[in-house]
């Protein structure tokens, strides 16, 4: 039993190594396309969690309450979301949110995309996630997957996407980006972009080996009470 145990948390831990990428810095920013911007450095909530939140006016966007969090050791490991209102005004404008996280390895190269949220009438809500061929933050020059794109209606909208990692770098640079119009409408929107870690093929070989194991040891402690019982 302790040499099951032992085994087990070996493996654990080896498939802990396999999956959980390590984040040393993220940032978040924001831009309405017509000079107006916002830049927050992410800080810690935990353990190797790091957030960012960005609550206030940029330009004829008169309600932005947008969040960043990244972590490794929890489902999602990285995650963008915001509420974003736009007054009707002469002149055109497109908010674009970037949450941004280096230190990823290719360990964890595969990737589940989801968002889900609501969009106003006029509005075109747009999802994009980016691995760098660097450890730069903003690095966007390998996109993971393809962008999604929203339109209204319908008022509700959701996606997701499994996408690879094929950036050839260690480490890099992971970027959410996500866009938001409604022209010279008002307008208002939200939504939750969600991604988490795949587990590589190897961390679910070592998944099987350790249920075959677990079998084995399984059936010959049956085979041994069974003898033992025929014998007395």
């Amino acid at each position: 039993m302790r040499r099951f145990s032992k085994l087990w948390l070996l493996s654990v831990s080896a498939i802990s190594l396999l999956t959980s990428p390590a984040f040393a810095t993220a940032e978040l920013k924001l831009s309405d396309g017509n000079g107006h911007t916002a830049d927050i450095v992410a800080t810690s909530c935990g353990g190797n969690c790091l957030t960012a939140t960005f609550n206030g006016v940029l330009g004829d966007w008169n309600i932005n309450v947008t969040t960043g969090t990244a972590d490794p050791g929890q489902s999602p490991i990285i995650d963008l979301n915001s509420i974003n209102h736009h007054n009707a005004s002469n002149t055109p404008s497109t908010l674009t949110m970037e949450w941004s996280a280096d230190g990823f390895t290719p360990a964890s190269p595969g990737f589940e995309l989801n968002i889900g949220g609501t969009i106003g009438a006029h509005g075109t809500l747009t999802a994009a996630l980016y691995g760098g061929t660097s450890d730069t933050r903003f690095d966007l020059s390998n996109e993971i997957g393809s962008t999604l794109v929203f339109n209204s209606p319908p008022v509700n909208f959701s996606g997701s996407e499994d996408a690879y990692y094929t950036g050839g770098t260690s480490p890099y640079a992971i970027t959410e980006v996500a866009t938001l119009t409604f022209g010279k409408s008002a307008g208002q929107a939200s939504f939750d972009y969600s991604v988490d870690a795949i587990p590589e093929p190897a961390s679910v070989v070592l998944l099987g080996s350790i249920g075959l194991i677990a079998a084995t040891i399984a059936r010959r402690r049956v085979q041994k009470r069974r003898s033992e019982a025929s014998s007395i």
